[in-house]
């Protein structure tokens, strides 16, 4: 079995206190050799949070904006289904956290947040694992 983890500068983390306050994108997660990824994330509490999260995936090794795809829940889609432990993740005023795990993934993955309203710093944590079998 092999697992990867992507070398991000605080403690391998995928979302190390991203800002809730701004849509952003998270850094993209190279899972090529993957048959399954996982992420895990949590965010605080901050009165008027409104956002959502998806994730988006792409085969193209330059990740061009044109060939990036947002990946559903339960719905084949550049041959990866999502499947969230739980509820879909919505992010609203109270802390919360989710598990996304997408099975036979496309090349690259990343976890995406638009923000409605709301939103503080440091607001998003997370990790991010690929299994090989």
């Amino acid at each position: 079995m092999s697992v990867t983890v992507p070398k991000n500068p605080k403690d391998d983390a995928y979302l190390y206190n991203k800002s809730g306050s701004a849509t952003f994108n998270g850094p993209w997660f190279d899972a090529s050799e993957c048959k399954s990824v996982v992420f895990q994330l949590s965010w605080s509490a901050f009165a008027a949070t409104d956002g959502t999260l998806s994730c988006e995936g792409t085969n193209d090794p330059a990740q061009a904006a044109g060939n990036q795809v947002t990946l559903a829940v339960g719905v084949v889609n550049v041959g990866a289904s999502i499947e969230p432990q739980g509820t879909w993740p919505t992010v609203g005023a109270t802390a919360s956290k989710c598990t996304l795990k997408i099975v036979d993934p496309p090349h690259f993955v990343r976890i995406s947040y638009t923000r409605i309203a709301g939103g503080t710093t440091n607001q998003f944590q997370g990790f991010a694992f690929g299994r090989s079998i």
